[in-house]
């Protein structure tokens, strides 16, 4: 996929490096607040931003800013015109998470599925707001019988997908246990 923006005539010295803006412009964007509990130790900030602009957004670096002051950069993928790409600008300094897994042999008792395996997510708020975050883990494909807490919903890749609120001030855990391999 390419594509060309027009520059208009440019003067520029051998050697010597050019910055032209492109564009110039603010975007819808909606903000979602995510912890990908398998890898992440901190809830990420990601504006999903919506391209309504005359043209495609080329693969790069994106600033962001908040009242006129700089919040982060992140590098997004090539959004065409009328399609959503993602920008991470950072993490969520006022909620703490944790992901604790136990493992325990239960003697061949399982189909050949010798573990019993607990996870335990914990999310809290320390903020001043109500939050809503998006809570994704991974099991392994041998899993087998489940039990939740708070049931999620299951997508393709073996991922587990909960959409939680947390008033100010509380904590949330979500439990859930599968049988499976070492």
């Amino acid at each position: 996929i390419q594509y060309q923006y027009p520059l208009g005539k440019l003067t520029v010295a051998p050697g010597d490096t050019l910055y032209r803006q492109v564009l110039e412009t603010d975007f819808a964007a909606r903000r979602i607040l995510l912890w990908n509990a398998n890898t992440d130790q901190q809830v990420s900030v990601i504006y999903k931003v919506n391209n309504d602009s005359e043209i495609a957004l080329s693969e790069g670096i994106v600033r962001s800013y908040q009242d006129g002051l700089f919040i982060g950069s992140d590098s997004m993928e090539f959004t065409p015109v009328g399609s959503e790409g993602s920008v991470t600008v950072g993490h969520l300094q006022d909620v703490r998470v944790n992901r604790a897994e136990s493992s325990t042999y239960q003697d061949n008792t399982f189909n050949n599925r010798d573990y019993l395996h607990e996870i335990t997510l914990t999310l809290s708020n320390f903020g001043g707001d109500e939050i809503q975050i998006e809570v994704v883990d991974r099991y392994p494909a041998d899993a087998i019988e489940f039990e939740f807490s708070t049931e999620p919903q299951r997508d393709a890749g073996n991922l587990l997908r909960w959409l939680v609120t947390i008033p100010s001030g509380e904590t949330m855990t979500i439990t859930y246990h599968f049988k499976g391999t070492g």
